[in-house]
């Protein structure tokens, strides 16, 4: 059991549903925050779910425990250089030697949240000029209704002749 326990592609972690002590970790999940096994024992790390309080870890292991299994959303973190890491928890109760315990996995989603970031600034800029483009500045006036804010002003320009200095000059001249 113990070899299928490592050979998960998430990380994997046991907690004791009573005192969300840390019980057992799989090497993934000492991958995905940078540890191996020695520098984890050294340090005698106690992981918590990315920035949650015991009590709060505590409510959420019994509630799993109580309830069924659920999906518990996306959290941040750090791993232990303190380099960003995207998480997706998944948390569910499990039975080990009689005793119900909690088991956690987590899934390193950070490259998907910076391809999301990405595209959400490509989505809302010129990709040449950086500069803000028209869907930006349409949700900009809907936000502003909404908000009321007060008076408002903008300017909107349209260079015209642009193709004939591309065509004659060049696009880069153009741009």
């Amino acid at each position: 059991m113990t070899d299928l326990f490592n050979a998960a592609s998430e990380g994997l972690v046991i907690y004791d549903r009573e005192t969300a002590e840390i019980l057992s970790v799989n090497r993934r999940l000492l991958q995905l925050f940078g540890y191996d096994e020695s520098k984890w024992e050294a340090e005698n790390f106690s992981f918590g779910l990315a920035g949650i309080d015991k009590s709060e870890l505590l409510r959420i292991i019994s509630v799993a425990v109580q309830q069924a299994p659920c999906q518990f959303a996306e959290l941040a973190s750090r791993d232990c250089a303190g380099r960003p890491l995207f998480l997706e928890i998944g948390v569910a109760p499990v039975a080990i030697d009689g005793q119900t315990r909690c088991f956690v996995s987590m899934r390193d989603i950070t490259a998907r949240k910076q391809m999301e970031a990405g595209l959400e600034y490509l989505r809302q800029r010129d990709p040449l000029t950086g500069v803000y483009n028209r869907a930006y500045f349409e949700a900009a006036l809907v936000r502003a209704r909404i908000c009321k804010s007060g008076p408002m002003g903008g300017c909107v320009c349209d260079g015209d002749g642009l193709k004939l200095i591309n065509d004659t000059l060049g696009h880069p001249n153009g741009d």
